[in-house]
């Protein structure tokens, strides 16, 4: 009569099956954290593009209500008060606070420069043209139909009419610019008419 034999673990497998189960319980957790990261930092961007936007409007209706300067102006902030402005209807009692303040802002409504070429290498990139239509003096000036106008000049005409607006929205501590979202735009303006601040105080 055979004898039944007990088998078991013996402390070298053990010790295998503990180390297998805690390295995969190591990448588990690793994993669950990076996912809940990954989406933390995707409700930053989230809110972030949305602040970024309502300041490019903001932005673009003070080039509208206070009209154009000469100067470049350039704000920044935090969102304490945002939900709680004049235009909004707050019937709803709004209140980002405490949701948005991680998050900062700043924008730029600047002068845009224009530095054109050399008035011959423009010509060039128009091709042959004829003699008549490629007429340049020594003053580095462009013959536009009898009246001498410099690429300075040009340049500077142009950079009445356009503004650059630039905002930046950002959380956190910020330190590598990372963790920011950046709009840019140009707008018009076809009136051509500046302000200037200094007469309207007098």
């Amino acid at each position: 009569m055979k004898r039944a034999f007990r088998k078991a673990f013996t402390l070298v497998e053990v010790v295998i099956a503990i180390a297998i189960l805690g390295i995969s319980l190591a990448v588990i957790v690793d994993m669950q954290a990076a996912s809940v990261f990954m989406t933390y930092d995707a409700e930053n961007v989230r809110t972030a593009t949305m602040l970024a936007n309502e300041k490019m409007m903001e932005a673009q209706l003070r080039l509208e209500q206070e009209g154009w300067t000469l100067f470049d102006i350039e704000e920044s902030g935090d969102f304490s008060d945002f939900g709680g402005e004049d235009f909004r209807n707050n019937d709803l009692g709004l209140d980002m606070k405490d949701a948005l303040s991680d998050f900062q802002w700043a924008y730029t409504i600047r002068m845009v420069d224009f530095p054109l070429p050399d008035p011959s290498t423009m010509m060039m990139a128009f091709g042959d043209m004829g003699e008549e239509n490629q007429q340049t003096n020594t003053s580095d000036q462009i013959d536009l139909g009898g009246i001498n106008v410099s690429s300075d000049q040009l340049s500077e005409f142009l950079s009445i009419y356009i503004r650059e607006i630039r905002v930046v929205v950002w959380w956190g501590e910020n330190k590598d610019e990372l963790d920011q979202v950046e709009f840019a735009t140009h707008v018009i303006n076809p009136k051509g008419i500046i302000t200037d601040p200094e007469e309207e105080t007098q």
